[in-house]
């Protein structure tokens, strides 16, 4: 059984309401898994170690795949499901980056519309091909790439949040209040919420309209 098939069968169990995909190298994002976002219970949301933008980069990391290939999947994402959620993690300084391999990255995130980025910074480690590498990245400039593309990051998430102020959305609300006391959850395209409401809203599927929208995710009012 493959992961198409395993989450098919998965959505015939009586009462499943939500099942989120974790992690997934882009090259196993294919034609079968990509429809499977059809399903009602599958959450609208897929997570990418992208890892570079930099077709050289990415040979340098061994990847399987190079910017045009990730656009593409995206592309075949977002026809399926439109309002579906990307989040990617991305190293910056990896031996070789210069400033042109960077601003491939940075306009690769842009391009796909990522709505959440995770941003490591490259570090050595002892036994693994990239430690002899040459043309190590100085860590001051490894520093600056890395709070660039934090920043760009979140300006994505905010742009994607606001596409939710003034919609009524799904959410999992969470056991947990934030610590000023709202409630909070997470809606099926992974975006963080919260909302002044009731314990017995807690561990409840509700529905919240959108009022305002930060990097963050999305402060909302609950339905009664």
């Amino acid at each position: 059984v493959d992961l198409p098939q395993a989450i098919r069968l998965l959505t015939e169990i009586e009462g499943l309401s939500r099942l989120r995909i974790s992690s997934l190298e882009p090259h196993d994002v294919t034609p079968e898994l990509i429809h499977c976002l059809r399903y009602p219970q599958v959450c609208a949301h897929l997570h990418l170690p992208l890892q570079s933008g930099s077709d050289k980069i990415l040979k340098k990391m061994g990847r399987r795949y190079n910017a045009a290939d990730f656009l593409k999947v995206v592309g075949g994402i977002r026809r399926v499901s439109p309002n579906v959620g990307l989040s990617a993690d991305v190293i910056v300084g990896f031996p070789g980056e210069d400033d042109h391999d960077f601003r491939q990255t940075c306009e690769l995130v842009k391009s796909a519309g990522m709505s959440r980025l995770h941003v490591f910074k490259y570090s050595p480690r002892a036994g693994t091909p990239a430690y002899k590498f040459p043309d190590k990245v100085q860590e001051k400039e490894k520093e600056r790439r890395s709070k660039a593309l934090i920043s760009l990051g979140r300006e994505l998430s905010e742009e994607f949040h606001r596409k939710l102020v003034g919609k009524t959305v799904e959410i999992l609300v969470e056991d947990d209040r934030t610590r000023n006391g709202w409630l909070q959850g997470v809606t099926r395209n992974y975006v963080r919420t919260w909302f002044k409401g009731p314990d017995e809203l807690k561990g409840r599927v509700i529905e919240v309209r959108g009022q305002k929208a930060t990097s963050d995710g999305l402060f909302c009012t609950a339905f009664a």
